[in-house]
């Protein structure tokens, strides 16, 4: 086929075209540059193809990989553009996501990683029931990797910007955060980080339902396999993940918080530019009803397996049950504390009573066997009693000089420990601080 193209276009087609299609096992569908240069499509990296940012320029009608006609471009992010094309040997429409040229061995490493996840997470039916991205073919052509994938329609950051001043209905919002849930929920069974979990993220099926599908890998990882080169959209990363501590899938629970916020307030629940001022950003939000609120997410029971695409789980109608849980619990402990006190105040009452009677009793006793004693007293003279208070006073002085010399080393030695814990606190005040912070676990979790 290849051969016979060559043979009746070869004056029509440029040196790279023709290098191309004698690599060829299949044509589908291919145009014709009349022998002009690539770099007519204002290109300037990579023979003209590629802009100053190493992403591909797309041009209507052209072909690519010689089956895909190219219709229009539909997105551009930080890893590349993304394009509706006419599959000619299938003949539907899909999306194809042309990933940037890498400069940097970070770059090809969230690629190969992506690429990876991309094919991971498919199976017969991982679209339907757990809302992956059906990716369909991954190829490589004109220094490009490209995936495949069903052509969605637009994600919930375009759905925020077509609602303009008008909420999410309600039950739109309730279905994206199970359609995100099950999605997660197949992830972590898997033992996989998504690392991207944002509005941006997040596509829908159709535009007349709110079936949602997530897509996008190249932040994912394995949780027993993750390295250095984790990363992210800011607004959206957990705290552990911006200080460096070993993410679980915890960390995409935050982002999925982040998310349902930024769908319901409509601007990002945590505003910051640099790591620090992130951390910042969320310490300064633990206000009491977002602690309550974290605390009652904390105790809902997720099963070990996916959730089947008929389970009926409701996230936020568990969340109500579970803060009235809360609240009754509270009550009832505030109940039994009062009762508790009421009845230990009633046995002290009792106690302090008999105390009284006993007291009485004892004193009588005393004041008898006090008036013998002063009898007794008065029989002995005078100058013994004076001598006696004389030698009681001596041994009394004497007393408080040992007791002074003992307790001048105590002193200092007390002293001397202050000093040194105050010195060893301000050595380490960085690292109580990283703690404090934290927990010295994992934020999300």
């Amino acid at each position: 086929m290849s051969a016979a193209i060559l043979a009746l276009f070869e004056p029509h087609l440029t040196e790279r075209q023709k290098l191309e299609l004698t690599t060829m096992d299949e044509i589908w569908y291919f145009t014709l540059d009349d022998g002009e240069e690539e770099t007519s499509r204002g290109g300037i990296r990579n023979h003209g193809y590629d802009d100053q940012e190493n992403n591909y320029i797309p041009v209507k009608h052209e072909h690519f990989n010689y089956r895909f006609q190219l219709d229009r471009k539909i997105g551009q992010g930080g890893q590349g553009v993304v394009v509706r094309c006419l599959d000619h040997k299938t003949q539907t429409l899909v999306a194809v996501k042309i990933l940037a040229s890498p400069t940097h061995f970070k770059d090809e490493a969230y690629q190969m990683m992506e690429l990876r996840m991309s094919m991971e997470l498919q199976t017969v039916r991982s679209d339907v029931d757990y809302n992956v991205a059906n990716v369909m073919d991954i190829f490589y052509f004109r220094g490009h990797k490209c995936i495949v994938m069903e052509l969605l329609k637009k994600s919930l950051h375009q759905v925020l910007i077509d609602m303009g001043q008008w909420r999410i209905d309600e039950d739109d919002l309730r279905s994206y955060a199970r359609g995100i849930v099950r999605f997660l929920d197949y992830t972590k069974y898997r033992g996989i980080v998504h690392g991207d979990i944002k509005p941006g993220n997040v596509l829908l099926k159709n535009n007349s339902s709110s079936v949602v599908r997530v897509t996008d890998f190249g932040f994912s990882f394995f949780v027993d396999q993750q390295t250095s080169f984790i990363g992210g959209t800011l607004p959206y990363m957990a705290p552990e993940v911006v200080l460096g501590y070993p993410a679980t899938c915890a960390a995409d629970m935050w982002s999925l918080g982040c998310t349902v916020a930024k769908l319901v307030i409509r601007k990002e629940l945590f505003v910051s530019d640099m790591n620090n001022d992130h951390v910042a950003c969320c310490i300064e939000g633990c206000g009491a009803q977002l602690v309550n609120f974290v605390k009652c997410c904390l105790q809902v029971k997720t099963e070990e397996k996916p959730l089947s695409s008929s389970s009926s789980f409701s996230l936020l109608d568990h969340i109500d049950g579970e803060r009235l849980k809360l609240v009754e619990e509270e009550v009832k402990e505030e109940k039994e504390k009062n009762e508790t006190e009421k009845d230990e105040n009633k046995d002290n009452e009792e106690k302090d009573k008999d105390g009284n009677e006993k007291d009485k009793y004892g004193n009588e006793e005393e004041d008898k066997h006090k008036k013998e004693e002063d009898t007794t007293e008065v029989e002995k003279t005078k100058e013994e009693i004076e001598g006696e208070e004389e030698k009681t006073i001596e041994e009394n002085e004497k007393t408080e000089e040992e007791v002074e010399e003992v307790q001048q080393p105590l002193e200092k030695k007390k002293h001397g420990g202050l000093t040194r814990m105050d010195k060893t606190l301000r050595s380490h005040r960085s690292l109580i601080r990283h703690m404090v912070l934290c927990g010295g676990q994992a934020t999300a979790q």
